[in-house]
């Protein structure tokens, strides 16, 4: 899986300059430009300028990587290479009062104002996480179906918002339960609860009302990602006993960006005609967790000495 491998390498490891100039023909661009690992710096920009700044790039994620050295100097030294609409997304470069006054007329067509800048730079500097929690449970607690406990609180209330009730963290979640009142949840949102056990057995036992909507296409016509299915609940564990029983009904996108599946390599193999390999080279989990031998500068120069040797060989 060379392309996979090469794919984590570009956007996890921490990739130094040499490492960049030894193997730039092998690594995946597209991914490096997104990396947070790196050290970049205008040493960097400037010798890998034309694979930074590629001209045919509809997205150019480089624009968007907030661990850039962000300064008005930086900005300015590749001014007419930047995407500004893109830029102006940005929350790193765009907290930066300095950058923001210096190229106003570059980024105020993408913008309507600076206000909402500014005052999320000053919520997250004051804001604690004990305020922040506060605010959460206030806004949790402002619904009653997401404080009921028991079933009994279920039975004595006639007036019960059922889509409220579906997403409730602290019911006595089981499958009697939920045969109990199978009629009245709003499924879509039962299946996305995290705090519902769901198992093989569960699965199946309710698998003609879960919702299992998959390649979902948009107004544009693309297939979208992060539907509201059974496949992106991030509690489940997906596992090779999950995957097996439901592989025809599961979103691959959903399941290939999941921090709860268990991941190993045995995993990958057997699932790799299912996986999108493009949201699993971007799972940070896979990176660690199952390629961590990786994880090394000796070991990791080793394998790209490998896959190096075998490109030049083949273009002889």
């Amino acid at each position: 899986h060379e392309d996979l491998f090469l794919k984590g390498v570009s956007i996890w490891f921490r990739l130094t300059h040499r490492q960049l100039t030894k193997y730039q023909t092998i690594l995946n661009w597209d991914y490096v430009i997104e990396s947070r690992q790196i050290d970049w710096n205008s040493e960097i920009i400037d010798e890998f300028k034309e694979r930074i700044f590629e001209k045919d790039d509809p997205f150019p994620k480089i624009n968007i990587n907030v661990s850039l050295p962000w300064s008005v100097e930086f900005v300015a030294r590749y001014e007419d290479l930047w995407c500004w609409e893109l830029l102006a997304q940005n929350k790193a470069l765009m907290s930066i009062p300095a950058i923001r006054r210096r190229f106003s007329d570059r980024l105020y067509p993408y913008i309507g104002t600076y206000e909402d800048y500014d005052s999320e730079s000053e919520d997250s500097d004051e804001r604690t996480f004990a305020e922040e929690l506060e605010i959460e449970l206030n806004s949790l607690n402002s619904h009653k179906e997401w404080q009921f406990q028991t079933v009994e609180e279920i039975e004595q209330d006639k007036n019960i918002d059922w889509l409220r009730l579906s997403q409730n963290a602290v019911l006595p979640w089981s499958a009697e339960l939920i045969e109990r009142y199978k009629d009245k949840w709003d499924w879509t949102w039962l299946g996305q609860n995290e705090y519902i056990p769901w198992s093989v057995e569960l699965m199946k036992q309710f698998e003609e009302y879960l919702d299992w909507s998959k390649d979902v296409v948009n107004e544009d016509g693309n297939l979208e990602l992060g539907t509201r299915s059974i496949s992106s609940n991030g509690g489940i564990a997906w596992d090779a006993e999950i995957l097996s029983a439901f592989i025809d009904k599961l979103n691959t996108w959903d399941i290939s960006i999941s921090q709860c599946a268990k991941w190993d390599i045995d995993l990958l193999i057997q699932f790799s005609d299912f996986w999108a390999q493009d949201f699993l080279a971007g799972n940070k989990l896979i990176w660690y967790k199952v390629f961590s031998e990786f994880n090394t500068e000796a070991h990791l120069n080793s394998l790209l000495d490998i896959v190096l040797k075998k490109k030049n060989y083949r273009q002889q």
